[in-house]
């Protein structure tokens, strides 16, 4: 087995990284609820899924910066926020993602002169969903980059079916102009070349920091996947996960 601890790894939050001014991550979880549908006929519980939910519990500290933690949590907002938990930075790479409300920004104080702020995030309309990081963490492209020129995310094995995938893009700082960022994708790495992913695209963006959720149809989508940028810009740096949906998923 496998196993890798949780140093090295990363949080992005609305286009934002707090990863260096985070302290731990105390919690994240998702998943559907737990409905009993026991009957009377039954010797042991019979359970069904119920709505998916989700969240983080994050622990920050003090970093009053200019684009700092504090700069992010302190304006408590209202409107949903996009949290990325990224362990390591490799293409592959696990990651974990969620729409969400910011609940809370407490500070303690330690006896020794420390200073922590509780944060959480829980999950709206979509809960939790796991991915595989489609760039090796933070990208930077100085100006359009085909596929050619970029290593792919291989989901190991073919289509599983019609079931659509979820991308979830933070574009950390543009030096100017627009970018678009898209998936791309191929059965082989090879003979089949790589074509868009319909629905996979963010669109021209011309602002950071911003986050996006960008979900396709219900479609199929090839083992390989690379994520390619196009328009005219300079210095687009951005992250990319990537999740193809195994089965139906009702929102």
């Amino acid at each position: 087995m496998t196993k890798s601890s949780g140093m090295g790894d990363q949080l992005w939050v609305g286009g934002y990284d707090v990863g260096a001014s985070t302290n731990s991550i105390g919690r994240i979880s998702g998943g559907p609820a737990a409905l009993d549908y026991t009957d009377i006929t039954q010797l042991a519980f019979d359970r069904e899924g119920g709505e998916r939910d989700g969240g983080m519990d994050i622990v920050s500290y003090w970093n009053p910066s200019a684009g700092g933690s504090h700069d992010v949590y302190s304006p408590l907002p209202r409107t949903d926020a996009i949290a990325t938990y990224a362990h390591t930075t490799l293409i592959g790479g696990a990651s974990a993602n969620l729409v969400g409300k910011q609940i809370g920004y407490d500070g303690n104080r330690t006896p020794e002169g420390g200073f922590l702020l509780n944060v959480s995030a829980l999950a709206n309309s979509y809960g939790l969903q796991w991915a595989f990081q489609a760039t090796a963490g933070k990208r930077t492209d100085a100006a359009a980059t085909a596929a050619a020129a970029v290593s792919p995310l291989d989901q190991v094995t073919a289509t599983p079916g019609a079931f659509g995938a979820v991308m979830w893009v933070h574009l950390f700082s543009l030096g100017s102009g627009s970018v678009t960022i898209k998936a791309q994708e191929s059965s082989d790495n090879g003979a089949d070349a790589y074509a868009d992913v319909v629905g996979a695209t963010t669109g021209a963006l011309a602002a950071a920091p911003t986050a996006l959720r960008i979900a396709t149809g219900a479609i199929n989508v090839e083992r390989y996947i690379k994520i390619v940028t196009t328009g005219s810009f300079t210095n687009a740096v951005f992250s990319v996960s990537f999740a193809r949906h195994r089965t139906q998923v009702d929102y």
